[in-house]
């Protein structure tokens, strides 16, 4: 057989990629993104488990490896977290990370529990490129802080900072974080640590719309309500709350028009303020017992349309139902129950009947209710609560109330619902009510979770 004849039987088959390497970069990259983050690509992945993000697509094939470490935006957004030892590879896996994420604006998800060299080594690295943090959640020992210190740009695009002191927090002092809030002049959420003087903190008080802290006084809230005329979210439990205020009876109430939500601890600030615009209220009253007519008083001079509510009293159940009356808007009902007798009550006056011409909540759509460990007879108040959810889930046609569409109970220690009573709410489940209910301290929990249809996987009870 000559050459020429080798050569014609030599049959040359072309090489063909295979169907996923014949997808477009962009399409490929936005696979990847749902693989390993879900629909949104700002979730923080965990820098230092090389089984996920994008070091796991990485290490499929050099073709892909290329591909991820060429787009910067899955680099963008880094976790550490507590359940990983710090060692220094990982400082230079997130030295890396750092590299292949500019020159885009950074997600820091960052929990330091300890104060070790390596640990220091991290906060430098996320020091040097501070000058990209767009939103941090940092938590961290206060020797690693120090870091904070070697600052020395403007952080420019930094629009949320939330800062938590560790495993034991102190006050902080308004000099250590001004180090950090004067650079940042674009800052419109923060969440600070314990800090004794809030006026002291050097904020541009008209760009924030949510803030979290810890005021010491009543006046501490007012002085923040006036300086930020754009808040809309103030998160703030006063450490002082047992003890005398100074406050000025005479001073006169703010009218703060932007402020949608409010959690707070301090009675004596519903007198001094008008919140037309208030949509979610959260107030924890453990040893209080005349809360319902400031509360009431405050939707009712506010004029607005409360969405949202939750309370947490520990000692006394009375007054619910006048708040209940003046909150018709309220669509989401969160209220811990303390005793029995009075919880029972409670959920009795919210069963809903034809015959009822003005229903407490007729807007109701979403019920938790986390019965307290001091609750003795918990099978009753399950069973009122099933007398509740019956008379706004079976509702007929052009009924002038919403049908309920969630319930959240947890109860705090056993003995849980009957078994009766478990079948009623299975029952209500695969109707299509949302129902989650759960008992601590039980080996095996009787929780019923809801799983929508289309996700492939029945409920159980576990």
């Amino acid at each position: 057989m000559t050459p020429s004849d080798s050569d014609e039987d030599t049959v040359v088959v072309p090489h063909t990629p295979s169907a996923i390497n014949r997808v477009p970069p962009e399409v490929l990259m936005h696979i990847f993104s749902l693989m390993c983050w879900g629909r949104a690509i700002s979730t923080c992945y965990d820098i230092l488990d090389l089984t996920q993000g994008p070091w796991l697509i990485g290490r499929v094939c050099g073709q892909w490896r290329e591909l991820i470490t060429s787009f910067p935006s899955v680099w963008a957004s880094i976790g550490i977290f507590p359940s990983q030892i710090i060692t220094h590879s990982s400082v230079f896996l997130l030295e890396t990370a750092l590299r292949l994420s500019r020159p885009l604006k950074l997600t820091l998800l960052v929990h330091l529990q300890s104060n070790g060299p390596n640990e220091r080594a991290i906060m430098d690295a996320l020091v040097r490129e501070s000058h990209r943090w767009r939103s941090g959640e940092l938590t961290v020992d206060a020797d690693v802080c120090t870091s904070f210190a070697d600052i020395s740009g403007e952080l420019l695009s930094l629009e949320r900072l939330d800062l938590y002191a560790g495993k034991h927090p102190g006050p902080s002092s308004a000099e250590t974080l001004n180090h950090i809030l004067k650079r940042a002049p674009s800052l419109k959420e923060a969440k600070l640590p314990l800090v004794v003087d809030p006026m002291a903190l050097d904020l541009e008080w008209r760009h924030l719309t949510r803030l979290a802290t810890f005021p010491g006084q009543t006046k501490d809230y007012l002085d923040i309500l006036r300086r930020a005329d754009n808040l809309e979210d103030l998160d703030s439990i006063s450490y002082l709350s047992g003890s005398r205020r100074l406050l000025d009876d005479e001073e006169d109430r703010i009218i703060h028009t932007s402020l949608r939500s409010i959690r707070s601890n301090d009675l004596r600030l519903l007198d001094k303020l008008v919140l037309p615009s208030l949509q979610s209220l959260n107030f924890f009253f453990p040893n209080v017992i005349a809360y319902a007519n400031p509360l009431c008083d405050l939707l009712v001079r506010s004029q607005c349309q409360l969405r949202s509510l939750k309370l947490e009293i520990r000692n006394y159940f009375g007054g619910v139902h006048d708040i209940c009356s003046v909150t018709p808007a309220l669509t989401e009902l969160d209220i811990t129950i303390p005793n029995n007798v009075e919880s029972e009550t409670l959920f009795r006056r919210l069963i809903y009947s034809d015959n009822d011409k003005n229903p407490l909540l007729p807007c109701l759509e979403s019920l938790v209710v986390p019965i307290s460990y001091t609750v003795i007879n918990v099978a009753d108040v399950v069973q009122t609560l099933i007398k509740f959810v019956e008379s706004r889930w079976y509702l007929d046609e052009g009924s002038p109330i919403s049908r309920l569409r969630a319930i959240t109970i947890r109860i705090q220690r056993p003995p849980g619902p009957s078994d009766t009573q478990l079948a009623k709410w299975i029952e209500l489940q695969r109707e299509g009510l949302i129902v989650f209910l759960s008992v601590q301290g039980l080996c095996q929990c009787p929780s019923i979770s809801y799983v929508k249809p289309d996700e492939g996987s029945d409920s159980r009870i576990l």
